[in-house]
């Protein structure tokens, strides 16, 4: 075999890095169960913590919104009524959500 072209340079190549190659599978084996390990403990608590901020952060845009259009004096403005049209839509998104989550 012509060791320095071709196919006869990688299974020399393989010949020399065997060692190597088996202690990588080694490894790559520990690091993958540790993280499905990590990941079966952290998950739970990740998933609970993001569906409980989106909710608050959506209740707390709700009355952010709400509480500017009740600084526009001008109540028959078009500013006025766009304004409070977000508002309600936002609240109406976070009710949908809020649904979701105890139904679903």
């Amino acid at each position: 075999m012509n060791e320095s072209f071709g196919i006869g340079a990688y299974v020399n190549d393989l010949k020399l890095a065997w060692e190597v190659l088996v202690i990588m599978v080694f490894v790559s084996l520990i690091v993958t169960v540790t993280y499905i390990w990590l990941l079966k403990c952290a998950a739970k608590p990740i998933i609970y913590t993001s569906l409980l901020l989106i909710l608050v952060l959506g209740v707390g845009t709700g009355f952010f919104a709400y509480k500017e259009v009740m600084k526009i004096e001008d109540t028959t403005s078009d500013e006025y009524k766009i304004a409070l049209t977000g508002a309600i839509i936002i609240w109406v998104i976070v009710a949908l959500y809020l649904i979701f989550l105890c139904c679903f």
